[in-house]
């Protein structure tokens, strides 16, 4: 997969934004950017053609089809931790109860949260 910074962010990539964390006083916050950067990294590491455009917001990762900041969050993704993801998206107009829907779950474990993103980014319809 194809994952680069947003062009609209592109002061830092995706991996110093993340890497600034690793140094940081807080506990939590290294944490958090330790998993955020093991999921960038595996997610890199597919063989998938899609690309995708992170842009960050506070400390989440939002996944868009599109290289610019006002296309949809089709996937959002936020560590809470080492090892806890919350990730969520946005469910396309036709199955959706009202605009902007989204689903959101948690996943415990990187691979899990890789299957839980894959999968998200399938049935937000983004890529299709």
């Amino acid at each position: 997969m194809h994952l680069e910074r947003c062009q609209d962010q592109n002061q830092r990539t995706l991996d110093q934004f993340y890497g600034e964390f690793l140094a940081a006083d807080n506990s939590p916050s290294r944490e958090a950017a330790h998993a955020m950067l093991g999921l960038i990294g595996r997610l890199r590491s597919l063989d998938d053609p899609r690309r995708v455009h992170g842009l960050t917001s506070h400390f989440r990762l939002c996944l868009l089809a599109q290289d610019h900041h006002a296309t949809p969050w089709h996937v959002t993704i936020a560590t809470l931790g080492r090892d806890l993801y919350q990730i969520d998206y946005l469910m396309p107009d036709h199955h959706a109860p009202w605009p902007g829907a989204r689903v959101s779950g948690e996943a415990r474990g990187e691979e899990h949260a890789l299957q839980m993103v894959l999968r998200a980014m399938d049935l937000s319809g983004g890529w299709s």
